[in-house]
């Protein structure tokens, strides 16, 4: 960055962050769902994955090594829009692309920024369908495993092309295939038969025939596994995988072919077994993937998002270096931000898969399992708040997987601590709980003592950091369980809840530090339970993140201590309730996680912060090429620690002056836009002040100015204004031409 314009994004961020910019909600993390499938970015080497068993997962990540990043581009076009969990994925290598193919209706063609829908697959798809990358011969193989006839089918940049005749294996599905690159062979191993019988046999495919190989040794058969060609050392390499014949079990070995024979690997660790789910084989009990991370120089293996981590290999030995990679889907669990820390705290909930009882911690850009002992007992349905007084986090009750609810208070300040106050509220999970900072004491209020009674409760309790103490306020709610509640600055706000199993309600509270008030707001959003609401100190408001009626589409509101206003975002998280939400101090922005819906328990990380955005405005003025254009760059990331691009075309000697200021209104007291016909330069008009001037080389009358961010979280919300006079000796009598103005805004 230049450093006049570094300096003026700093001087102004504190300035522009307190406005209030637009918001909007942005995917920061994939959904815990099983069942995507992954392969190699065709530039960057690193792991991709696209898609799963999850409502609106369609969206393609790329693995950096320690976090998940989204590409934000074109939508996927056509068939391939729909979230279908069988979509199969490959790397074209020698042609930069990513190939996408479903079921039915199109081949889809990502270039790296953008989606393209190419010609559909002429043959039949089903079961499991790994691929492989022909290197040599430069083609996508895949074998259907269970297509009526069997067939061999590969992708040349253009068309698929199918095979039949000859020998080939038999019908199979749970099969895995990888490339020999060192001796130009495509490998299958294993699988297992309509019948659900294993196979063991290796089979070698050299682009005409397949030829069954009969080593010496091999790994014991199985389906489910998975296998990758190591370029290094020249091995592909064969891990995990399942019995499917009863007794049924888990294999937790490695094997490498060297074009002659397998060969049993003993390694000091190894990852966890994947392929039973309670004992039973499953094919959504797991979605391992095995890649060759070029920008690490390992084979990478990505298990389930349900906490087994991500693993490398070496040729010698495994190593964890995720030890989850992602929290799973769940609803009714409890967050809170630590600003000590410096990171939200997510803790319990319930899915499938039962009551978790698990510490979960997001700095921002990534998840991270914690393991401190001792912690609380696994639950849902607790309350949890950050008490500012005493730099630590407080949790109270919740509900175990069976029996009563409870009634224990347990502190976080980097390690699990349960307290042991004199005095406690009595069991209840759905309670409401805020940080009240004029009495310097963490506010419950309500929930229900679930599977004992069904008592709604109505009562109010504050903490000091050592006792719980019952209020007696001289009004106060009527009892409920499931509200929204939050400080708000100098009081804590309430809304909503539900006093039985059928109404919800839709009134709003304020708590002093003495009693509650009932406000009267001229609009309230629609009576709910389980949203879920934080305070933004940089927008002066509270933030609801509010359910629609029977899991429909979500809605944002806040509220400024009179009214409440809907928020009109460009980007909402899918429907749901019971998700958890906190405000981020640090970084600025709201984070909500979790929830269930009607795809069931969805995860996703959302943040709500300034929007980035990156748009045109105003015109220029004709040269011996027409008009100089100005447009946002097509790979665009206009966030902190982003690049922020600008594409320049017509450019008649491919040279221009960028001007980039932060105002397009004045131009020091000069208002705009401004005639520049007294420059000798007729029917051009300056649209932008020009703070600072970038001189842009380019060639075939084009060029592209690239503006690298500070991962600073103080730029939010920050806007400039770009304008580009472009050199045209023909055009006037400055020789000089003006584009239209571009405006960006720094956002996530």
């Amino acid at each position: 960055m230049p450093a006049r314009l570094g300096a003026a994004f700093l001087t102004l961020s504190v300035t522009l962050a307190a406005q209030q910019p637009a918001l909007d909600w942005t995917l920061r993390q994939p959904f815990a769902s099983r069942h995507g499938n992954m392969a190699l970015h065709p530039f960057t080497g690193r792991p991709l994955r696209f898609g799963g068993f999850t409502a609106n997962a369609p969206h393609l990540w790329e693995w950096v090594g320690d976090a998940w990043q989204r590409h934000v581009g074109a939508p996927v076009a056509g068939p391939l829009a729909n979230a279908s969990p069988f979509l199969f994925l490959a790397t074209d290598e020698q042609r930069g692309e990513l190939v996408l193919f479903p079921f039915a209706g199109g081949t889809g063609i990502w270039d790296g920024v953008h989606w393209r829908l190419a010609a559909a697959p002429n043959f039949l798809l089903g079961g499991t369908m790994p691929t492989a990358f022909d290197s040599v011969r430069g083609r996508i193989v895949v074998w259907s495993g269970l297509g009526h006839p069997l067939h061999t089918a590969e992708w040349d940049g253009t068309a698929w092309t199918t095979f039949q005749g000859g020998a080939v294996p038999p019908p199979r599905f749970g099969h895995a295939l990888a490339f020999d690159a060192a001796r130009g062979r495509t490998i299958l191993f294993g699988g297992s038969d309509v019948l659900f019988g294993n196979y063991g046999d290796t089979w070698e495919w050299d682009g005409a025939t397949w030829t069954q190989r009969t080593p010496t040794t091999s790994p014991p058969p199985r389906e489910q596994h998975v296998m990758a060609y190591d370029p290094l050392r020249q091995r592909v390499v064969l891990r995990g995988g399942i019995s499917a014949t009863p007794p049924y079990a888990e294999y937790d070995d490695t094997w490498e072919w060297d074009g002659a024979n397998w060969t049993a690997v003993n390694t000091a660790h190894q990852p966890p077994p994947f392929g039973l789910q309670s004992g039973v084989v499953t094919s959504n009990a797991n979605n391992p993937e095995l890649l060759f991370d070029r920008t690490r120089g390992r084979l990478t293996l990505f298990l389930d998002d349900l906490g087994d981590g991500i693993w490398e290999y070496d040729g010698v030995d495994w190593s964890q270096v995720v030890p989850a990679s992602l929290p799973a889907g769940r609803t009714y669990a409890a967050m809170a931000f630590d600003p000590v820390r410096a990171e939200a705290v997510l803790f319990g909930g319930f899915s499938l898969a039962g009551i978790h009882g698990n510490t979960w911690l997001w700095d921002g850009r990534r998840w991270d399992v914690a393991q401190p002992a001792p912690a609380p007992s696994a639950r849902s349905g607790h309350s949890m708040v950050f008490d500012v007084a005493r730099n630590e986090v407080v949790l109270f009750g919740g509900a175990p997987q069976s029996g009563p609810a409870l009634d224990d208070t347990w502190i976080w300040n980097g390690t699990w601590t349960q307290a042991q106050p004199a005095n406690r509220p009595p069991r209840r999970d759905f309670a409401g709980m805020a940080w009240h900072g004029a009495s310097q004491r963490v506010v419950l209020f309500g929930g229900v003592d679930g599977q004992l009674t069904n008592t709604v409760r109505g009562d109010t309790w504050t903490w000091d950091g050592t006792n719980w103490l019952q209020e007696n306020p001289a009004q106060t709610p009527s009892a409920r369980f499931a509200p929204a509640m939050s400080d708000a600055g100098s009081d804590v706000v309430l809304f909503g809840g539900s006093p039985n199993a059928t109404t919800m309600l839709a009134d709003t509270w304020s708590w002093n530090g003495t009693t509650w008030s009932q406000q009267q707001p001229a609009v309230s959003p629609p009576a709910r339970r389980f949203s879920a609401c934080a305070w933004d100190p940089i927008q002066g408001r509270v933030v609801l993140a509010h359910p629609n009626a029977n899991g429909g589409a979500f809605e944002t509101w806040t509220f400024d201590g009179t009214n409440w206003q809907q928020l009109s975002t460009a980007t909402l998280p899918t429907g749901r309730s019971g998700h958890a939400v906190t405000y981020d101090l640090l970084r600025r922005e709201l984070v909500l996680f979790g929830g269930i819906g009607t795809g069931g328990y969805p995860g996703g990380t959302w943040t709500l912060a300034s929007a980035a955005l990156q748009d045109t405005f105003g015109s220029g003025c004709a040269g011996s090429l027409g008009v100089p254009s100005l447009q946002p760059g097509a790979a665009s990331v206009p966030q902190p620690g982003g690049v922020a691009t600008v594409d320049l075309d017509n450019l008649p000697q491919s040279v221009a002056i960028l001007a980039a200021g932060f105002s397009r209104t004045l131009a020091g007291t000069q208002p705009l836009p401004l005639s520049l016909q007294p420059f000798g330069m007729p029917g051009c008009d300056l649209l932008v002040s020009p703070d600072v001037n970038v001189l842009l080389l380019g060639n075939n009358h084009a060029a592209t100015w690239y503006l690298p961010l500070p991962p600073a979280p103080g730029l939010l919300g920050v806007e400039f204004y770009v304008q580009a006079l472009a050199w045209d000796p023909a055009a006037n009598a400055a020789g000089v031409t003006v584009s239209n103005g571009g405006r960006c805004r720094i956002g996530n």
